[in-house]
C-alpha cells in the first residue's frame, strides 16, 4: 500500500525546465571532457614509441663515435709525456 502511493507520488513529480537544462549541460560537458582526455594517452604513447625508435636507431652510431681514434681499438696508457708528444706528432704527420 505504501509502495503504491510512493510510486504514484514519484510519477507525478516533474522537475523544472531550468534544472533539466542544467543537468543536460553538465552531462554534455562531462562527455566532452572524457573525449578530450582520451586523446592525450594516444599522443603520449605515440611520442614514447617515437623516442624509443630514435634511441634504438642511434645506438649503433654512438658506439662508433665512442671508439678511440687511430688504426686499432688499442688504448694504451702512456708512460710519459714524451710518448704522448710522439703520438700527437705522428697524427699530425699523417694529416
Amino acid at each position: 500500500m505504501f509502495r503504491d502511493r510512493y510510486r504514484k507520488a514519484m510519477e507525478n513529480i516533474t522537475p523544472d525546465s531550468y534544472v533539466v537544462s542544467r543537468i543536460a549541460r553538465k552531462i554534455n560537458e562531462s562527455e566532452q571532457k572524457k573525449q578530450e582526455r582520451n586523446k592525450h594517452p594516444v599522443l603520449l604513447g605515440t611520442a614514447v614509441c617515437l623516442c624509443l625508435l630514435l634511441c634504438l636507431l642511434l645506438i649503433p652510431y654512438s658506439r662508433t663515435i665512442s671508439r678511440p681514434f687511430g688504426e686499432g681499438n688499442d688504448l694504451r696508457a702512456a708512460g710519459s709525456y714524451r710518448v704522448i708528444e710522439q703520438a700527437v706528432a705522428a697524427c699530425q704527420a699523417r694529416q
